[in-house]
């Protein structure tokens, strides 16, 4: 066996740097780009949902079969 003590920092010396801040930068940044796509998606479904109204559209349709 070896005379040696075992390495006291091992895991900082493996690691040989500090654990980086911008991947915090990054996810936050992205799940608030997401958020906000998500609700301009919803809002923009919803108005043209209601601009259609089933009603008018089959008047529209018979309309045009009485014509025809």
């Amino acid at each position: 066996m070896s005379d040696q003590p075992p390495p006291k920092d091992a895991s900082t010396k493996a690691r040989q740097g500090e654990t980086a801040g911008v991947v915090r930068w990054v996810l936050g940044i992205s799940l608030t780009l997401v958020i906000i796509g998500m609700v301009v998606a919803v809002d923009t479904a919803n108005s043209l949902q209601e601009d259609s109204d089933p009603e008018q559209e089959a008047q529209k349709l018979s309309e045009g079969n009485e014509r025809a």
